[in-house]
């Protein structure tokens, strides 16, 4: 049986995620549909809305990939979450964060995300610290479920079944609370590992 593993949320937790960086990601995303739609970014806002409220989740690419209107998830990926640079956006590599997690949790490394898991491996490589994690769990290895919905960890916990212990580092409350549940020892962070190089 293998000893420890620690799984992380990826935004919030291991970088801090600037708003101008999301609302950027966003524009492309509204930018993206528009042209697929062939309709104005104000009624891509509006529809969105309505999809947000149909499904009960905040997630652009999966309430309009349920809908059937994105087809090429990829291609969608690409030209949205990959499109923007994260340095321009204060983004930086830190050649600490990898002792820091190592020191603070051990064991072998996971990112248990609601994002695309593209999106994660393109911030991991950013931060120098990709080759730290072993699996990347975004949303569409989490059978399209979010966090904090049980559902979106029943593949996570199957992958971990052989850990003797088990660690869940989030910065959500209901995230925390859920992986509680769930048998694993939590740690809440206030701010990112990455932006002081410690745990607050």
């Amino acid at each position: 049986m293998q000893q420890k593993i620690s799984v992380f949320d990826n935004d919030g937790t291991l970088y801090d995620c600037p708003i101008d960086f999301e609302r950027a990601i966003t524009a492309k995303m509204i930018d993206f549909l528009a042209r697929s739609l062939h309709i104005n970014e104000k009624e891509v806002m509006e529809k969105r809305e309505n999809l947000f409220r149909k499904y009960g989740i905040r997630s652009t690419l999966l309430v309009f990939y349920f809908e059937g209107i994105i087809k090429d998830r990829d291609a969608f990926v690409q030209e949205t979450y990959l499109a923007i640079n994260p340095s321009l956006y204060g983004i930086k590599p830190n050649p600490q964060l990898k002792e820091t997690l190592m020191g603070q949790f051990g064991g072998d490394f996971i990112v248990h995300t609601n994002n695309p898991a593209a999106f994660a491996e393109r911030i991991l490589t950013h931060l120098g610290i990709r080759d730290s994690f072993d699996r990347i769990f975004g949303m569409f290895e989490n059978n399209l479920y979010q966090k904090p919905d049980i559902r979106a960890f029943q593949p996570l916990l199957q992958y971990i079944i052989g850990y003797r212990a088990k660690q869940y580092i989030d910065n959500e409350v209901p995230n925390i609370i859920v992986a509680e549940r769930l048998g694993f020892a939590t740690t809440l962070v206030s701010e990112a590992i990455n932006s002081k190089g410690d745990i607050p």
